[in-house]
């Protein structure tokens, strides 16, 4: 930096502490005061004002720091002087604002009773290389204090202080100590958790027994406890597993000590948690459908909603009704535990939902059961989809065997279009930052700005539209998913779970419209390729049958006559077929294929 015509140096003397406890630390500020007003005196600096504050520099957003960078960008001072360069930032975007102007010369030094950090090369690298030193520092304190609260909870003591019934073991050295009961408040606190197994009591209740009869309250510590115990704590307290015997810490499950006696049994904590719900009220379980991310209405255009039913036939009185969230029959008020063979029915229905086209107004569409959108896809697929499992591994196999050079080049071409879009993207962002270093644009410049910017974009766009046009093409490894789910779709909409049913019509990427109780399915280019390939070969042999063709030698001629054309239809014909003479050696077979 230009020494010559410097003005001169005006501080602010910067003094932190980490703790905002107004007892902790408590000497800490003071002394870095003196300390620096010593060395101003010494060295006969201009101190602008004296800044305090509490805070923890780990992280950004110090409000006294943000002043005091925001007053030497306007220039009221050009100096910093503090104890340790670790009082100025433990994390890298504070760091990088003190440096940053320095490099714009609006702070000239940064000063500590030892050291003099000014505006050179050198002097910044040691003042980032400081604060980075501080930042490492505070990351391996908390890679150490993770390590230890893991080793202490296999030991099975939780981190933090200890619940309400058990009590810190001061006794021990600090960093070893372990839990114990609390004698006081283990009675106390057993008392309330026997009287909610009773399930004669609601949570309030227990809470004016725990406050008005008991006496309970949290136990004393320096700053805070001693009071009694509020009914959102007896919530937490009652929902807490550790009374139990178990805790879980960083998502992993721990042993709570044997030393620690236990107030109730894993089974009993359960059935309290079933009493509880959310926020102590028993609520409906999520439910997921199945057919509604893929189904569509044939009216209105609008998604469908899925409408589930649970319900129970009473066997004393007959009455049907819904049994979630009851524990009676509303008809002759037996309980449910105590019925003798209950009927039990779930439904799932799907629904339109408000039509787009007609405000206020009901989907014309009535509800579709789920048990009947199961039968027409069971119906769909064995008739038109479904084959072996021999087969299906047949056609994977010979697939891959097919020479295609072009799909031998597809990796390489569709790598060369994701460099063009990712060239396009580097030229919209060198453009911005071009825009953003600039100051004071005049009308022309920002038109031409705007127009090269347009330009990018509107290339960016035609760019990304051909290569979702050109991906559209065969993706061997989509026809060897298709290959291999058409061997078990129907039994996994027949007996599979929700999930699976998902994950199944995602790989079929299959759309559902339904209307007039009807359901039409629509499936993707490769899907219809196959169902069209299974259909050409049964016309060529009507005693073709896919989903129980096992024998694939030679010496079946229902198989033999239609292997070519089961490879040839999955295939996109208009690139196959001029070439289907010099891929036949790959299909093995002494037959000859004849085409039209």
């Amino acid at each position: 930096m230009n020494q010559i015509n410097q003005p001169k140096i005006k501080y602010f003397i910067y003094c932190r502490k980490s703790s905002e406890a107004e007892d902790r630390q408590a000497l800490s500020i003071s002394s870095q005061i003196d300390e620096n007003k010593k060395t101003a005196q010494i060295n006969n600096l201009e101190i602008i004002e004296i800044l305090e504050e509490s805070k923890s520099a780990k992280h950004p957003g110090r409000p006294i720091f943000d002043r005091m960078l925001a007053d030497i960008e306007k220039g009221k001072a050009n100096g910093i002087l503090v104890w340790n360069p670790n009082r100025i930032s433990r994390n890298s975007i504070d760091t990088g604002r003190v440096i940053y102007l320095m490099d714009l010369g609006k702070l000239v030094e940064v000063r500590t009773p030892s050291q003099i950090f000014k505006d050179n090369p050198n002097d910044k690298f040691l003042l980032n290389l400081f604060c980075s030193q501080a930042k490492l520092e505070n990351d391996n304190k908390g890679v150490d204090v993770k390590r230890g609260l893991r080793k202490k909870a296999t030991m099975g003591y939780p981190s933090g202080l200890a619940k309400i019934g058990y009590l810190n073991d001061k006794t021990e050295e600090k960093g070893n100590r372990t839990w114990c009961d609390d004698p006081q408040r283990w009675p106390l606190v057993k008392a309330i958790f026997d009287r909610f197994a009773t399930n004669k009591y609601s949570v309030r209740q227990l809470w004016l027994y725990a406050k008005n009869e008991l006496h309970l309250t949290t136990p004393e510590r320096k700053r805070e406890g001693g009071k009694p115990i509020s009914l959102s704590y007896l919530y937490s307290m009652l929902a807490d597993p550790l009374y139990t015997g178990f805790f879980y810490q960083g998502g992993e499950r721990y042993e709570l000590n044997l030393k620690l006696t236990r107030m109730l049994t894993e089974d009993q904590y359960w059935i309290n948690q079933k009493r509880l719900g959310k926020n102590g009220r028993p609520q409906p379980k999520k439910r997921k459908g199945v057919y509604n991310y893929f189904m569509q209405c044939g009216y209105c255009g609008g998604l469908t909603n899925p409408d589930f039913k649970f319900q129970l036939i009473c066997p004393q009185c007959k009455y049907k009704f819904s049994y979630i969230n009851r524990e009676n029959c509303p008809n002759c008020g037996i309980k449910i535990n105590e019925m003798n063979n209950p009927i039990y029915l779930e439904y799932v229905y799907y629904r339109g939902l408000k039509c787009r086209k007609h405000e206020h107004q009901e989907c014309l569409n009535k509800s579709f059961e789920q048990r009947k959108i199961d039968e027409t896809l069971v119906n769909y697929y064995t008739e038109n989809l479904q084959i072996s499992n021999e087969l299906s591994e047949w056609c994977i196999k010979h697939i891959e065997e097919l020479p295609d050079p072009e799909l031998k080049n597809l990796e390489v071409i569709n790598n060369a279009k994701e460099n063009i879009e990712a060239t396009i993207k580097k030229k919209l962002n060198r453009l911005l930052e071009e825009r953003l270093r600039r100051d004071n644009l005049s009308q022309v410049e920002i038109e031409l700005f705007d127009n090269q910017e347009q330009k990018l974009i509107n290339e960016l766009a035609t760019t990304k539209k051909e290569n979702s046009e050109n991906n559209d093409r065969f993706d061997l490894e989509k026809v060897k998913k298709d290959f291999s789910l058409a061997a078990k779709i129907v039994d996994v909409i027949k007996n599979g779970t929700n999930d699976e049913k998902r994950e199944a019509l995602y790989v079929l990427c299959a759309n559902l419209i339904f209307k007039n109780k009807n359901i039409d399915i629509i499936s993707t280019k490769s899907i219809t390729a196959v169902i069209n390939g299974l259909k050409q070969a049964k016309a060529i042999n009507s005693l073709f049958e896919p989903k129980n063709i096992k024998n694939l030698s030679d010496e079946n001629e229902v198989f033999a006559s239609v292997r070519p054309t089961l490879l040839i239809s999955t295939l996109p014909v208009e690139r196959f077929l001029s070439k289907i003479r010099e891929f036949y050696p790959c299909i093995r077979g002494s037959f000859t294929p004849s085409f039209g």
